[in-house]
């Protein structure tokens, strides 16, 4: 039922040795987080196709944690001084 069989049980549970094995041990503080991880790529594998996956991953991680709206937008500062860049060429709002 639901494709919960012993032998699903164990080849997370192989996945997850391989992934610890990876990181040269874990906390058990961390290890929610990495089940979490392991059941994401696993989803993805089943969902996405292997060349599109880095950006799917991406897109999915981004999206939870930042949302970006126009608003949002106007606020941020200006990473240079557009006077400086522009204020010698006399035309837009610098004429």
């Amino acid at each position: 039922k639901n494709n919960h069989t012993v032998s699903n049980v164990n080849q997370i549970h192989s996945e997850l040795s391989i992934l610890i094995s990876k990181k040269h041990g874990i906390s058990t503080r961390h290890l929610q987080d990495y089940l979490n991880w392991l059941l994401f790529l696993k989803k993805i594998k089943y969902r996405v196709k292997a060349e599109a996956r880095v950006s799917f991953t991406y897109m999915e991680s981004m999206k939870q944690v930042h949302t970006i709206a126009v608003r949002n937008i106007t606020k941020l500062p200006m990473p240079i001084d557009l006077y400086q860049a522009y204020g010698a060429y006399h035309y837009g709002i610098f004429s």
